[in-house]
């Protein structure tokens, strides 16, 4: 600073600049109003010295301070009508928004990043007018708040006024969301059925949790986990529009506190030919609903293998070389690599053959075949052997449901699964069988539970403390299964001393987490 005062031409000129929350005062001979911040005074600062590189006695911070690309973020989380068990009244094909809330966080606020403005709107259900007893519980709506409120079509027009008004003040906004399901899934899907027009904005908006793995690391993260990484509560009712609405903001308030700035290279997009409901990929939202027909993405199952195992820098090209000579179906996409819920490989694909011998010969001859320095495992998706395939078999199991044949069989090589696998099938099979047979002495199978995801290092004295405050039937209710080496398995048994504590642990202990891991439990 020195040498560029004493090589200034004109007089030396005392200013100030704010660099990293400072004041600090600048004398570099520059004429008055020609700094216009810590960005254009370390500029010119490195130009009078004569250095091409910032000066590291100015803090990076100041340097290259972030900022957003956005004057506001508008938070929406859609409630949906929905049900449960095997026959649902309501499915994901008739699924249909009844709360549309959203929360306006204006990032340039004068006093920072702050929320501004909320809204809340009930929409009224016209396939199914009658909210199940389901639906009420987990949402808190009533049915006299959705009897009373506007068609989607009119909400939708409303929240466009909201949108333009903004854009009329000359701000510029960008949408948020828990996940892709409330937009992608839920709203693209409803207003493809009933032929609504969508605006834009709903394609290109913030997915919460693929901005938190981005910003803070962690993996498939869900509201309340978010919450607790920030040192939050959860504030409300879980599935209640407005506040989950309120815990997203809060979420992002602190991601933004935490140095993230809103860029649209963050956002998450989808073309608006999309349909849900054509999207094989898509879950329905029901697991247990037991009349919902498998989505096969292709039009002949008998001559479309499942793969499994890819590594994740695996490409279209290296699936088609390695079924080389096999032909596959003459059609634009014959090979579709999935992705997880975060948009990442996930190893798994569907491959559709020219025919069906194709398609027979790529499951005898390419299974366990190495893919760079993977085996790749090749399974059938013929509509007589999906149930058998182990993706079948492994959700069933999951969900505590039988198999095609009404019993869960042991699981063989021969039907596409590993040698190692099928004995850990059949090992869990036993011991299921035995924990069965031991409820039956004076306890129903309905007041015990599975787990499943143990830490290794799990306890009885840690599952006890997992349930907390439920009771357990005696001090043997919790069985620790092993596997045939006599290591620790990940399953358990779990038998409490009714019923409704049973049915209170699977409904609202599913995927609590223990340490580090989330705990799957199921009903019996």
């Amino acid at each position: 600073v020195v040498q560029a005062q004493e090589k200034a031409s004109t007089p030396p000129m005392s200013m100030r600049a704010d660099v990293g929350g400072r004041t600090m005062p600048l004398s570099l001979g520059f004429p008055p109003g020609s700094l216009s911040g810590p960005w254009v005074a370390t500029t010119m600062l490195g130009k009078r010295v004569g250095h091409s590189k910032l000066m590291q006695t100015w803090s990076s911070e100041a340097l290259l301070q972030p900022i957003h690309e956005f004057d506001c973020i508008v938070i929406i989380d859609l409630e949906a009508t929905c049900d449960e068990g095997p026959n649902p009244k309501v499915t994901q094909s008739t699924q249909e928004i009844i709360e549309f809330p959203w929360i306006l966080v204006d990032l340039k606020a004068p006093g920072g990043p702050a929320i501004c403005d909320r809204q809340q709107r009930y929409v009224k259900p016209v396939m199914n007018k009658t909210l199940t007893p389901f639906c009420r519980g987990l949402t808190g709506i009533s049915q006299s708040d959705v009897d009373k409120a506007p068609e989607l079509k009119d909400v939708i027009d409303e929240f466009a006024e909201y949108m333009r008004a903004l854009a009329m003040q000359g701000k510029t906004c960008a949408l948020m969301a828990d996940g892709e399901w409330d937009f992608k899934v839920l709203l693209q899907g409803e207003a493809k059925r009933k032929n609504l027009s969508v605006p834009s904005y709903f394609r290109s908006f913030f997915d919460l949790r693929s901005v938190f793995t981005k910003s803070k690391g962690m993996q498939r993260p869900s509201l309340k986990r978010m919450l607790t990484a920030c040192g939050l509560d959860f504030e409300g009712k879980h599935h209640h529009g407005m506040d989950d609405c309120n815990n997203v903001a809060r979420i992002a308030l602190a991601l933004v506190s935490d140095g993230y700035r809103f860029r649209k290279a963050d956002m998450t997009k989808f073309p608006e030919s999309y349909d849900p409901m054509k999207d094989p990929f898509v879950k329905d939202f029901n697991r247990n609903s037991a009349n919902q027909p498998h989505r096969a993405p292709f039009a002949h199952p008998d001559r479309v293998v499942r793969i499994r195992g890819l590594p994740w820098k695996a490409t279209v090209q290296d699936v088609e070389r390695f079924f080389t000579p096999l032909p596959l179906a003459s059609k634009p996409q014959p090979i579709q690599l999935t992705k997880d819920s975060l948009g990442r490989p996930s190893g798994c694909g569907f491959v559709e053959f020219g025919n069906r011998e194709a398609a027979q010969w790529a499951i005898k001859t390419c299974h366990k075949r190495y893919l760079m320095n993977r085996y790749i495992e090749v399974f059938p998706l013929a509509e007589k052997d999906e149930k058998p395939t182990p993706a079948a078999t492994k959700e069933n199991k999951r969900n505590g449901q039988p198999n095609a044949s009404g019993t869960e069989k042991k699981t063989t090589a021969s039907s596409g699964t590993t040698p190692a696998t099928a004995r850990e099938g059949v090992a869990e099979n036993k011991k299921t069988a035995v924990s069965t047979s031991a409820n039956s002495n004076g306890a129903t199978t309905s007041a015990s539970v599975r787990l499943r995801g143990l830490p290794w290092s799990a306890t009885t004295e840690d599952i006890v403390k997992f349930f907390e405050p439920l009771k357990l039937a005696n001090e043997s209710a919790i069985q620790l299964m092993k596997n045939k080496r006599g290591r620790p398995s990940g399953l358990a048994i779990v038998e409490f001393a009714t019923t409704e504590d049973a049915q209170q642990a699977a409904k609202e202990y599913h995927r609590k987490y223990m340490g580090k891991r989330y705990i799957e439990v199921h009903p019996i």
